[in-house]
């Protein structure tokens, strides 16, 4: 599942990038955000694991690293097109870093998402989408099944 994560994200940054809708990459980096913290809250609520300030403090680092990795990403987009420039190299603009590390993020959160309804009500969701996500993220876990 990792490996289809990492060929969905760069397929996904490249059409992205293609067509240059950077600002709708980062509209639904936002919202799966948003989206993930409020069915994380919800389901802390209905699961009875209640809500924690430790767990909020992580969440709360997690989500910045998540934009801090993105705004490097962007960084990188604009610094090695100029760079190569100032050394007589020619780069495309509309490189791939930014886009890639949205459809990423992206579909991480949605996994989130999903997982976080399921945990809510799990008559909500088919039952093989929850089990699919299980797979998914045990797999993920254990790097990708390579057992060290």
């Amino acid at each position: 599942m990792s490996n289809i994560k990492y060929l969905l994200s760069i397929a996904g940054g490249a059409v992205l990038a293609y067509f240059k809708l950077y600002g709708l990459a980062y509209t639904i980096v936002g919202a799966v955000v948003l989206f993930d913290i409020a069915t994380g809250i919800l389901a802390s609520i209905m699961d009875g694991s209640g809500l924690s300030s430790q767990k909020a403090y992580k969440g709360v680092i997690k989500k910045v690293v998540l934009f801090l990795a993105l705004a490097f990403g962007t960084f990188l987009d604009v610094f090695i097109p100029y760079a190569a420039s100032s050394v007589g190299l020619s780069v495309p603009k509309n490189l791939l870093f930014s886009s890639v590390i949205c459809v990423y993020i992206a579909v991480t959160e949605s996994i989130s998402i999903v997982e976080n309804i399921y945990r809510c009500n799990n008559q909500a969701l088919p039952g093989w989408i929850a089990k699919f996500l299980k797979n998914a993220k045990d797999e993920i876990n254990n790097g990708g099944g390579d057992k060290k």
